[in-house]
C-alpha cells in the first residue's frame, strides 16, 4: 500500500489498522505517539491551531487503529506517513499498517446514540442482541444505529428516526407485556431532552430512553432516538406509568436559561456560570462562523469581516464587547497552558484604560487595516471564534450531556472575573437574537 497516497485520498477520514502485531499494546502505544505528533503540527492558515480537527489512536477488537481528520490538507500526507512509520519503528512494534477494515455490525453506527459506555457489538438476525426476548418489538420507521454490551452485563440497542420523536414506542412495549415505570435520566435530561422509563417483563428488564440529538447552534434537532437496555434480571417498578411525562419532548429552542440549567446539571456550582458562558460563546459562534467563512481570505478579508459582522456586534454596549475580549484572552491563555487538543500559543495580553484585557498583537495588526470601529468589531468576532474553535470538543461534549474533566475545567476557568463572565454571557446571547 502507498501510505502517503492513502492518507492524501482520505485526509478527512483516515483510518489505519496495525494488523498482525505480536504485541498490540506496543502497537497502540506507537500509534498514540504518532497521533500526538500529528496533533502538534500547526495549521497552515492558523499557526496557533493544530493541523488536524481530530487525531487519535484506539484499540478496536484487538487491532490498534489510527484515526485522523485533517480536512483537505492533503499536502501533509507525506509528513503524516513518515510520522506513522517512524513512530512504529521507534516503539519496536511489528505488524502491517493497512486501511482499517470495519466489521459489518448490522447497522451504520451513529455516535450520537452513545449514551452509555460499552463495547460495540453486532446485531443478530432479529436486529437485536441475544439477551432480548423473542418477539421484542423494534420501533416503526426507525433504523438501528448502535448495539453494545455494557460492563454490568446489560445489552443496549438504539434506533434513530429522522423528523419526529419515537413517542409511539412505549405503547408498543406495553403491548408486548412490558411494565413501564419512572426512571431518572440524570444529566441527559437537560442535554438531550431525555425521558427515561424503567422496563420490566417476567423478571427481566432494564430501561427505555427517548431523546434527541445534541443541540447544535443554528440547527434545530431533526434526529430522534430510542434506546433499550435489557438485563436478564430486573426489579419490578413499584410505580407504573403509561409513557413519558406530559410535555415531553419539550421545546427545541436553546436559550440562556436552558444553557444555565444544562451547566448546573453537569458541573459543580462554582463552575456553572463559567460553563454557561462557554455555551453562550458556542451559540454566538454559530452565527459568526458562517460570516467569517463568507468573507474568504486575502487582503480585504478583515475589511469584509468588520462590515458583515457589524450588525451583530455593534449593538452590544462597549463594556459588553470589552468583557467578551477580556474573558476570551483569559480562556486562550489558560488553554495554552492546560489544553489537551487544538493547541494554541499564549496570547500577548495588554490592559486598556478601564482594566479590560485584550490581545495586543491582534489589535495592532487590525489597526493597520481598519478604523477603530472596525477594529473593535473584528476583535470581538475573533474573540468569540477563537475559544469556540479550540474548545469545540469540550462544547460538543457539554451539549451531549457529558461531564467535563474537573481539573481541566478548573484550569480553563481560572482567573476569570465573575462580573465580566456575566457580561460576556449576556452579550453572546444577544448575537443569535440579532440574527433572527
Amino acid at each position: 500500500m502507498d501510505l502517503e497516497r492513502f492518507v492524501a485520498e482520505h485526509s478527512s477520514a483516515t483510518s489505519l489498522g496495525l494488523y498482525g502485531s505480536s504485541d498490540p499494546a506496543r502497537g497502540l502505544a506507537a500509534l498514540d505517539a504518532a497521533a500526538r505528533a500529528v496533533g502538534g503540527i500547526p495549521h497552515p492558515d492558523e499557526p496557533n491551531h493544530s493541523l488536524p480537527n481530530w487525531c487519535t489512536a484506539v484499540m478496536r477488537e484487538g487491532v490498534p487503529v489510527f484515526h485522523l481528520d485533517m480536512q483537505d490538507n492533503r499536502d501533509y500526507a507525506g509528513r503524516v506517513a513518515r510520522i506513522l512509520l517512524d513512530s512504529i519503528a521507534a516503539a519496536g512494534a511489528d505488524g502491517r499498517l493497512e486501511p482499517y477494515r470495519w466489521p459489518d455490525p448490522g447497522y451504520e453506527a451513529d455516535h450520537r446514540a452513545g449514551i452509555f459506555e460499552g463495547e460495540r457489538t453486532n446485531l443478530d438476525g432479529r436486529g437485536l442482541l441475544p439477551g432480548f426476548p423473542d418477539g421484542f418489538p423494534v420501533p416503526d420507521d426507525a433504523e438501528p444505529v448502535l448495539a453494545q454490551r455494557l460492563p454490568d452485563g446489560g445489552e443496549h440497542v438504539a434506533w434513530r428516526r429522522d423528523g419526529a420523536p419515537l413517542a409511539d414506542y412505549p405503547q408498543r412495549l406495553r403491548a408486548f407485556g412490558c411494565e413501564l415505570g419512572p426512571a431518572s435520566a440524570g444529566n441527559h435530561t437537560e442535554a438531550l431532552g431525555m425521558a427515561r422509563l424503567a422496563l420490566w417483563r417476567d423478571g427481566a428488564g432494564g430501561t427505555l430512553s427517548l431523546y434527541r440529538e445534541p443541540r447544535w447552534p443554528g440547527h434545530p434537532p431533526t434526529r430522534w432516538y430510542a434506546s433499550v437496555v435489557w438485563r436478564p434480571t430486573a426489579d419490578r417498578p413499584p410505580e407504573t406509568v403509561d409513557g413519558p411525562p406530559g410535555g415531553w419532548p419539550g421545546p427545541p429552542e436553546f436559550d440562556a436559561a436552558a444553557a444555565r440549567r444544562l451547566a448546573a446539571s453537569l458541573v459543580p456550582a462554582e463552575h456553572a456560570d463559567g460553563v454557561a458562558m462557554l455555551l453562550a460563546f458556542g451559540e454566538a459562534n454559530g452565527v459568526l462562523e458562517p460570516v467569517m467563512r463568507s468573507v474568504g481570505r486575502g487582503p480585504a478579508a478583515l475589511t469584509h469581516l468588520a462590515a458583515h459582522a457589524a450588525p451583530f456586534v455593534r449593538p452590544l454596549a462597549d463594556r459588553q464587547r470589552a468583557a467578551i475580549r477580556d474573558v476570551s484572552i483569559v480562556l486562550t491563555a489558560n488553554w495554552a497552558v492546560a489544553g489537551t487538543t487544538h493547541h494554541v500559543k499564549p496570547p500577548t495580553v495588554a490592559v486598556d484604560a478601564d482594566g479590560f484585557r485584550y490581545e495586543a498583537t491582534a489589535r495592532g495588526r487590525f489597526l493597520t487595516v481598519l478604523d477603530p470601529a472596525g477594529t473593535e468589531v473584528a476583535e470581538t468576532v475573533l474573540s468569540i471564534l477563537e475559544p469556540a474553535r479550540f474548545l469545540q470538543n469540550l462544547l460538543r461534549d457539554l451539549r451531549a450531556g457529558r461531564r467535563p474533566d474537573p481539573g481541566l475545567l478548573a484550569r480553563l476557568l481560572a482567573d476569570l472575573d465573575p462580573d465580566r463572565v456575566a457580561a460576556a454571557t449576556g452579550a453572546c446571547w444577544l448575537i443569535p437574537a440579532a440574527a433572527h
